[in-house]
């Protein structure tokens, strides 16, 4: 977050970026995003008069003009054109997504799932086949994980590059790990920071495990605290779906599931991800888990199983 930032616009003093950053308006980029409501609103918003609140987002709007500027036919087709597909390093779940292929770029996925999962272990796999050239499945490029609770291993990152036979020195100089300490950081460093890294370390893979982790622990049930979460992790989601589109590049979250059954953080992510992807465990003792596709717009719902090893997640068998 940054005073510094808010103030840069006409009209924003010390007082009102405080008041702003205190209620999860933390950046320029944010503020251009905000309901109106979120700002004027007495109880749970800034508490600032109509007038004023509107002409502030206006403002910030215009800074931000390129996040929200129309696409012509042309560039969208083009755009389309332009994707291209990472293997997962496994047939079977290549074949339950995008065309055979594998995760396509300019999206965003969700993979939530029980701890124990493996919803980490196929991050660590994804790194690896995302750093292999094209004609073998990936990116050619590194990646950026954002690591929230602690979960990266170079150690399994070294067995499945071995797997893959990439060259495991060269393959972790084209890694950045961030350790984002709270939900402030973890929005201020994809909304202001995620897209200059990816340019910088030629980066195409963006991951995010877990993205419940700091909501969780900050923000507790449904009170007045919710608006602030659910922007905030709004925030952080349209800024992967901005870096994705910019690098042509995949991005994806890790998510839990609560003792309901259902996904952390409600109906944000829900509706937010582009495809949304549960893994559960079939068989624990034999390192069995379930990949199942639950919403996407261009697939149908799918399954199938994979087997969970030391060099990472290989075919166990396909399952309609």
């Amino acid at each position: 977050m940054s005073v510094e930032d808010l103030m840069s616009l006409e009209g924003v003093d010390e007082e009102l970026a405080r008041k702003l950053i205190k209620k999860g308006v933390l950046t320029v980029a944010v503020l251009a995003r905000t309901p109106l409501k979120d700002l004027v609103h007495a109880d749970y918003g800034v508490g600032m008069d109509y007038t004023t609140a509107k002409k502030l987002i206006k403002v910030a709007q215009e800074r931000c003009d390129s996040l929200f500027g129309f696409e012509m036919g042309e560039e969208l087709i083009q755009q389309y054109e332009n994707r291209q597909y990472l293997s997962t390093g496994t047939r079977t779940l290549d074949v339950i997504l995008h065309h055979e292929r594998g995760f396509k770029t300019q999206t965003v996925y969700e993979i939530y799932g029980p701890e124990g999962g493996g919803k980490s272990d196929l991050l660590h796999q994804l790194i690896c086949t995302a750093y292999l050239p094209p004609d073998r499945g990936g990116l050619g490029t590194g990646s950026i994980y954002i690591d929230t609770e602690g979960m990266f291993s170079l150690k399994k990152i070294e067995q499945i590059a071995q797997r893959f036979g990439i060259n495991y020195e060269d393959l972790k100089r084209n890694i950045l790990k961030a350790s984002p300490p709270n939900s402030e950081v973890l929005l201020n460093f994809c909304a202001t920071q995620l897209e200059r890294l990816a340019y910088e370390r030629g980066a195409r893979f963006f991951c995010l495990d877990n993205l419940a982790t700091h909501f969780q622990a900050e923000y507790e049930g449904v009170g007045e605290t919710l608006p602030e979460r659910q922007q905030k992790i709004n925030g952080v989601i349209h800024a992967l779906k901005r870096v994705v589109k910019q690098t042509n590049g995949v991005a994806i979250y890790t998510n839990q599931i609560v003792k309901n059954g259902k996904p952390a953080l409600g109906y944000i992510t829900k509706h937010e991800a582009q495809v949304r992807i549960l893994v559960d465990v079939k068989d624990l003792s034999k390192g069995l888990r379930v990949f199942k596709v639950v919403k996407a717009l261009e697939i149908p719902p799918r399954e199938t199983i994979l087997k969970l090893s030391s060099k990472g997640f290989i075919d166990h068998q396909r399952r309609k």
